[in-house]
C-alpha cells in the first residue's frame, strides 16, 4: 500500500449539530481527505483493525438483537445505557500508545499479516497522532484523535475495551450483561447498585467520563433499537426512532441514481425484518414502512406526452422493485410504458 503523500493540503475543520440534544452542540469534525497523513492512516487502520476483539462489543443492532433477546431480567434489576462524554476528543494519547502497543505485541498473527515490526508501526501511529494540523485557525489537535480520521474509531474502541475489561474485572457488583458499540452501551444490573457502577468506571481515566441514562417505563434505547422489560422478565425488542425523526428519505423522482433509491427502501425494510423480536412488531414496522414510503405516489409520475403524439392519454413512468411485480401493477390498471433494463435490481425482501 503506497503511504506516499502528494499534493496534500491541511485537514479542514467543520461541526455538525447534534440536533437530538439542547441547545444544539456542534460535533467537531476534521476532515483528513487529502491531507498529508491521510494514506498513513488507512495503512495504519488496517494493521489496527483486527486487534479489536472484546466479548462486550456488538457488531450492529442486528447481532444486538440476537444477544439480547433471551436474557431474562429479574424485578429488582433495570436496564441502563452509558455513554461516554465526546470519547474521540478525550481519549489520552499516551493511553493509546500504550493500549496499542501492548496489542500489537501480543499479535501472533502480526508476523502474517505485516513486514513490519512492533517499533516501526508505533513510529508511524504516533507521527499520525502528534500531526492533527487542520486550516482552522492553523490549528492542531494535541490531546485525542480527530473525528474524520480512519484510524481514531479503531483508537476509541481499543481504549474503550481496555476501559471495560478494566472496570469489568474490578467491579464489586458487575451487570448481568454489558453491550457496547464504540461509546455507547447497554447494560443490566441490579437498581441498588447503578450509581456505584457508574462511579466506578468514571474512576478508571480521569479524561473519559460516563453519563448514565435510565429506563423509562421499562424500556430504554439503544442504536436504533428500544428493548422493553416484559412482566414475565423476558424483553422485547422494536425498532427505535429519535423524537427529531422526521421520515424523510430520498424522493424517488429525484435525479439520484436509481441504486439509492433502492438502497433505501431495502434498508427500512432489513430493518423491519431483523430488529423486532415479535412477529407483532414485524408487522408494525412493516406496515410503518410501507406507510412512509408511499412506494406508488413516489415512484410513479405523470409521462409528458410524446411529441407527434395526438392522443390526449397519459401513462405513467414506474421505477420498479421487483417487490412490486408487473402481474400486481396491471391488476390496479396500471399501464408500464418504460423500466430499467441495465440495472440489478435487489431480490425481493419480503
Amino acid at each position: 500500500m503506497d503511504v506516499h503523500s502528494t499534493d496534500s493540503t491541511p485537514a479542514s475543520f467543520y461541526g455538525l449539530p447534534k440536533i437530538h440534544k439542547e441547545n444544539v452542540p456542534l460535533r467537531p469534525i476534521t476532515s483528513v481527505v487529502g491531507s498529508p497523513t491521510y494514506e498513513l492512516s488507512k495503512y495504519l487502520a488496517k494493521i489496527l483493525s483486527p486487534l479489536q476483539n472484546n466479548k462486550y462489543t456488538v457488531k450492529n443492532s442486528a447481532s444486538f438483537v440476537k444477544k439480547i433477546r433471551t436474557m431474562p431480567i429479574d424485578p429488582d434489576e433495570i436496564l441502563i445505557s452509558f455513554d461516554v462524554v465526546s470519547l474521540f476528543t478525550c481519549i489520552p494519547t499516551q493511553l493509546v500508545i500504550e493500549v496499542v502497543r501492548e496489542r500489537l505485541v501480543s499479535d501472533q498473527s502480526l508476523v502474517e499479516r505485516i513486514n513490519s515490526s512492533v517499533q516501526n508501526i508505533m513510529a508511524l501511529l504516533q507521527f499520525v497522532i502528534h500531526n492533527n494540523f487542520s486550516v482552522f485557525q492553523g490549528s492542531q489537535q494535541i490531546f485525542g484523535g480527530p473525528m474524520g480520521s480512519q484510524v481514531s474509531a479503531i483508537l476509541a474502541n481499543l481504549v474503550m475495551e481496555y476501559v471495560e475489561e478494566k472496570a469489568l474485572s474490578s467491579a464489586p457488583n458487575p451487570p448481568k450483561w454489558r453491550f457496547r458499540y464504540v461509546d455507547d452501551s447497554h447494560a443490566c444490573l441490579k437498581r441498588k447498585h447503578v450509581n456505584e457502577l457508574h462511579s466506578h468506571f468514571s474512576y478508571i481515566n480521569p479524561h473519559i467520563k460516563f453519563t448514565i441514562e435510565l429506563e423509562s417505563e421499562g424500556s430504554i434505547a439503544f442504536l436504533d433499537t428500544k428493548t422493553t422489560k416484559q412482566k414475565d422478565g423476558s424483553i422485547t425488542v422494536s425498532v427505535y426512532r429519535k423524537t427529531t425523526h422526521t421520515n424523510r428519505y430520498l424522493d424517488f423522482e429525484s435525479h439520484h441514481h436509481p441504486r439509492h433509491k433502492f438502497s433505501v427502501v431495502r434498508t427500512l425494510m432489513n430493518r423491519a425484518k431483523n430488529i423486532p423480536s415479535t412477529e407483532e412488531e414485524i408487522v408494525l414496522e412493516t406496515n410503518y414502512v410501507t406507510e412512509t414510503v408511499n412506494f406508488i405516489h413516489n415512484c410513479c409520475k405523470p409521462c409528458r406526452r410524446q411529441e407527434g403524439n395526438d392522443t390526449d392519454q397519459r401513462g405513467l413512468v414506474i421505477l420498479m422493485l421487483k417487490v412490486f411485480q408487473r402481474e400486481s401493477l396491471k391488476s390496479f390498471g396500471v399501464s408500464i410504458l418504460r423500466q430499467p433494463i441495465s440495472l440489478s435490481i435487489p431480490s425481493p425482501i419480503y
